[in-house]
């Protein structure tokens, strides 16, 4: 998992810089927003991009396994070790990398905030509780 979340993390990193640099930075420059708006405009569309896709793609995951119909079957069900359905794995592997490459974007790509110290322990705790929840196999499956 970590092996492809780093390459989530880069491919990420990659994106954001192109779609910054030819997408979101010329988008907000058309729109004659101030300075600081224009350096703001790009790390809120492609954050809002991320967590919209992402949303998205929970909940068709969520739908499809059918979890939400009978939540306690959730824990009658319950295994250590329990296989991992492929659609969750990818899920939690793509989180994972994102929370990587989120935490590495607020060290070096973006400008800090008053609450940059609570953001990054925030992302660091994110990302050990969803290692941890797969390594536990803490979720609902068929």
């Amino acid at each position: 998992m970590i092996l492809w979340a780093t390459l989530i993390c880069v491919v990420l990193t990659l994106m954001r810089a192109a779609l910054n640099r030819r997408v979101f930075t010329p988008l907000a420059k058309s729109y004659k927003l101030t300075d600081e708006s224009v350096n703001k405009l790009p790390e809120s569309i492609w954050k809002c991009s991320v967590y919209l896709i992402t949303w998205c793609w929970s909940a068709y995951i969520t739908y499809d396994l059918d979890i939400l119909a009978d939540l306690g079957s959730h824990w009658s069900t319950w295994y250590p070790g329990r296989p991992v359905e492929s659609s969750i794995y990818w899920l939690f592997t793509f989180e994972v990398g994102f929370y990587i490459h989120y935490t590495y974007g607020m060290l070096f790509l973006e400008a800090r905030r008053k609450d940059f110290t609570v953001l990054i322990l925030h992302h660091i705790l994110t990302i050990a509780l969803i290692v941890g929840c797969y390594s536990v196999r803490s979720f609902g499956s068929h």
